[in-house]
């Protein structure tokens, strides 16, 4: 899971290389025990699979639950859909949800890039995921235990884009989450003209509708803290709070953190200003 998280392209990754991860993964987790981890092997349909179920639909699914915790705790958003669709594609607007304050339409003037609290409160999603993860020494390129989650990051700012487009458009409503009871959201099923079958494929959290933006994301991502991973630190801090003031709760979708941005982070913001303005780009 870790491994992925530091992935440009959290959706995918090649069998083999997936294989040689996951070799290595088993025989530091079992050096007692010879097992050869292929394609076809059971180990590896179990991790994909996990991968999956465990995490690419817990970030996908804590995007909605956030927006929707954040539209309960606000009373003028609470209880109208008409008002969650114009906070929505406020948010939406020059990506606006990616930053820590975004006032005025002046792009330069946004400061804490992905630092903006829906995207940190579900960034935390991933270490729900994955406490108690063994640090592998040798998984990245530099032999080193220390993989930043960049592929994380990015996956967290997609899932928040996909909960408010889907709030923008009309697609999720009051009245779909009330029938949920609790549950996980039915997003609708459409037509797939190519294959003739209705699925969700088109408004689900998937490679095929939100793949390209996620590794969009993910090489923006990259860029901006290649040289700044203390700024990176910091944003992983603030998740990590609020991953565990979540398990203290029990509840993923509640009690919102301050989500405060990095000290010293205008610099920063300067540098990205360029990375993401461009509505072809990103939208």
């Amino acid at each position: 899971m870790q491994y992925v998280a530091s992935l440009l392209n959290p959706w995918d990754i090649p069998a083999k290389l997936a294989c040689e991860k996951m070799q290595l993964i088993w025989d530091t987790v079992f050096p007692d025990i010879e097992y050869e981890v292929t394609s076809t092997s059971t180990v590896y349909h179990i991790a994909v699979q996990h991968v999956a179920d465990s995490w690419w639909s817990s970030i996908g699914m804590a995007g909605i639950a956030i927006l929707t915790a954040y539209f309960n705790s606000q009373a003028e958003l609470k209880g109208s859909n008409e008002n969650h669709v114009a906070f929505s594609t406020y948010a939406l607007d020059k990506l606006r949800f990616l930053y820590h304050k975004a006032e005025g339409d002046d792009k330069q003037q946004f400061h804490g890039l992905y630092q903006g609290a829906l995207v940190v409160q579900t960034f935390a999603a991933h270490f729900g995921t994955s406490v108690g993860a063994c640090k592998i020494p040798g998984l990245n390129a530099s032999g080193e235990a220390i993989l930043e989650a960049h592929g994380a990051l990015a996956l967290s700012c997609t899932s928040i884009q996909q909960a408010l487009t889907l709030v923008a458009t009309g697609t999720l409503t009051i009245e779909m989450i009330h029938a949920a009871k609790g549950r996980n959201v039915t997003l609708p099923r459409t037509l797939n003209y190519s294959t003739g079958k209705i699925s969700n494929r088109q408004t689900g959290f998937n490679d095929i509708t939100w793949g390209e933006t996620t590794r969009k994301y993910a090489k923006s991502i990259t860029k901006a803290y290649k040289k700044k991973s203390g700024r990176f630190d910091e944003i992983i801090t603030h998740a990590k709070e609020f991953s565990k003031m979540s398990r203290r709760t029990d509840d993923s979708a509640s009690g919102a953190p301050d989500g405060n941005a990095t000290e010293g982070d205008d610099d920063l913001d300067e540098e990205l200003v360029d990375i993401t303005s461009s509505d072809e780009d990103m939208d």
